[in-house]
């Protein structure tokens, strides 16, 4: 490490609840998100990746977030969006959707002085 590295590293420590009881309960939500979400989904989506093009992978990339926050926290827990979720949202959208459409900006040509 770094001269002050170290000081960074533990900036957020007093935060984290180190010394606190963390129920049985809340280490299974842990283990089930870590099973789930990192072996399940992580297996998936990579072993999918080869058999498809880079401008499908670069939207799974940018929708995936999307989808997990509507499904997980909308669907799942009850959890409404916010303004700030849903204006995030829209470009994602909108960024799909030219990418799957092959939407071309006008090119602008530069003439020689």
């Amino acid at each position: 490490m770094h001269r002050g590295e170290w000081r960074r590293s533990y900036l957020l420590a007093p935060f984290a609840g180190i010394g606190q009881h963390v129920p049985a309960h809340a280490w299974s939500w842990l283990v089930s998100i870590g099973v789930l979400h990192t072996g399940i989904a992580y297996v998936l989506m990579n072993s999918a990746f080869p058999r498809l093009t880079t401008p499908v992978i670069g939207i799974i990339t940018f929708i995936y977030p999307v989808v997990a926050i509507i499904i997980v926290d909308w669907a799942v827990y009850g959890h409404p969006l916010g303004p700030a979720q849903a204006a995030g949202m829209a470009p994602i959208a909108v960024a799909t959707l030219g990418v799957r459409l092959g939407w071309r900006f006008p090119l602008r040509r530069v003439s020689a002085a």
